[in-house]
Formats: C-alpha cells, sequence, structure tokens
C-alpha cells in the first residue's frame, strides 16, 4: 500500500498542491515516475511499482497538476513549471538525485527536467513522447490518413 500525501508547491506562483505516493525504502535509490497528459499516478499500477520497490528502488508517483488529487490550475503554465513540480516532490520527499521516466508528456516533462534541473537526476527514460519540436517525429502523410480513416 503506497503512503499518499500532498504539498504545495511554493517556487510555483499559485501555489498549487501535487499530490504524491510512495513505496519501497526511502534510503533506496528514488524512481520518480511522470504521467503524460490527464493521466493519475494511479495509471502506474500499484503492483507494477511494489515490484520496483522490491528490486530495491524507493518509488514516487503523482499527479500532475490539472489531473487528479493535484490541484487545478486556470493560470497557463508549461513544461519547465511542470518540471518545477516534479522537484517540488523530489524536495517533498527529501531526495536530492533520482531516476526518472516519463511516459508521453511525462516524457517532455522529463526532457525538461534534464535541460533545466540535471543535478537533480541519475537517468532520464522518456517512452512514447518526443521533443516538442514539430519537425520531430510527425507520421507520414500516409500514415496520418491511415490513422484518420473510420
Amino acid at each position: 500500500m503506497p503512503a499518499a500525501t500532498s504539498i504545495v508547491n511554493a517556487a510555483d506562483p499559485t501555489e498549487i498542491t501535487i499530490h504524491y505516493e510512495t513505496f519501497g525504502r526511502v534510503d533506496d535509490p528514488t524512481l520518480l515516475l511522470v504521467n503524460g497528459l490527464g493521466g493519475q499516478c494511479i495509471n502506474y499500477r500499484s503492483e507494477w511499482c511494489e515490484m520496483f520497490a522490491a528490486e530495491g528502488f524507493h518509488v514516487v508517483r503523482f499527479d500532475n497538476r490539472d489531473v487528479g488529487l493535484s490541484s487545478s490550475v486556470e493560470a497557463p503554465y508549461d513544461l519547465s513549471d511542470m518540471a518545477r513540480d516534479a522537484v517540488a516532490v523530489l524536495d517533498a520527499v527529501g531526495v536530492e538525485r533520482a531516476h526518472v521516466v516519463g511516459v508521453s508528456l511525462g516524457g517532455m516533462i522529463v526532457q525538461t527536467l534534464a535541460i533545466e534541473h540535471p543535478d537533480r537526476l541519475l537517468s532520464v527514460t522518456s517512452v512514447m513522447s518526443t521533443t516538442g519540436n514539430p519537425a520531430v517525429g510527425q507520421p507520414t502523410d500516409e500514415a496520418k490518413a491511415l490513422l484518420l480513416s473510420t
């Protein structure tokens, strides 16, 4: 069963609340799991997190802003703000450096973490994601037509 809590990211001018949950021992290397657009932390299933904990990781999963049990935010924000949310979660659990995994939008967030907060990371894994550059990773016109056909 995860330990659940929320923190206020005071580095954000809106002082949003971020919900997070932990598995395993805090003195083990930390694995921070970052979700994609609209995905709650429970998308990283508890059983999966517990398997990582059993292998010696302190696992932390959290709801991004505007998702799940974290604050809804009306002000505009960007990937840098979301990366600072991840750093605030690391601060809240007392972790200086972590392995990070991000899926989809979460992959873009962890790439931003690597650029803006490299001293906080041990490794980065970006899954099913992109750089954000519209010229990178786009489907061919034929693939797009096939995917959008009814």
